[in-house]
């Protein structure tokens, strides 16, 4: 293939190029991997060597692309997390305040809304977060003659026996250690997929000023 001879050619030959170029092969090659070490190598000032500038920009911006939708998936990932872990510190809270008469525990009901949906927060832990744990009735009044007792008229409660009861809050305990434990694995693979991001953007930055300034050199030279 000629070489073009003029910005404009050379625009559309590049464009044509990159457009028939699988960028993940282009990549694996050592001749096209992108460093700040041989970043030098693609600023020598011939049309061959702009063109492999934008090649090489190409690369970065695809990297970079990918790198940004990965980042973007794990802090939909962080944000449900955080998400559930606070409704598990509300159900918490609420096991902490629970009213227990004779051998029943009596904790409140709430709903939770999560992409859109509203449910008890039974419902919740056991099918969105699956966690396994019964209970003896929910979305329940409590008996009159309990109100004496701490029990507010009108609301919801969950029935637990003891052993119900004790098994919720080592269901729900467990539940927030592992998401806290997940949500850290998560911020430190974020932080390093956004640190490899901003490596791309700079080098892509530099590329571009290279490819500007070859440009330049060549249309003095016409």
């Amino acid at each position: 293939m000629s070489e073009p001879h003029s910005i404009e050619q050379l625009n559309q030959q590049t464009h044509s190029w990159t457009a028939h170029t699988n960028i993940d092969q282009l990549n694996q090659c050592e001749s096209t991997r992108i460093t700040e070490e041989n970043l030098p190598l693609y600023s020598v000032g011939d049309v061959k060597d702009l063109s492999m500038a934008r090649y090489a920009a190409t690369i970065c911006l695809n990297r970079a692309a990918t790198l940004e939708a990965e980042s973007v998936t794990l802090m939909e990932t962080l944000s449900q997390n955080t998400e559930a872990l606070e409704i598990l510190a509300h159900v918490e809270d609420e096991c902490i305040a629970a009213v227990q008469i004779d051998s029943t525990y009596y904790v409140k009901d709430f709903d939770v809304t999560v992409n859109g949906k509203s449910q008890s927060w039974v419902d919740y832990l056991r099918k969105d977060l699956a966690c396994d744990f019964s209970v003896m009735a929910y979305q329940s009044y409590p008996r009159p003659e309990y109100y004496d007792e701490g029990l507010i008229p009108n609301q919801y409660y969950v029935y637990l026996t003891a052993e119900q009861y004790e098994t919720l809050v080592n269901v729900v305990e467990s539940k927030m250690d592992a998401l806290n434990s997940l949500g850290q694995d998560v911020m430190i693979d974020l932080q390093a997929l956004l640190d490899k991001r901003d490596q791309s953007y700079t080098l892509l930055t530099a590329l571009l000023k290279v490819c500007g300034d070859t440009a330049r050199t060549i249309s003095m030279n016409f």
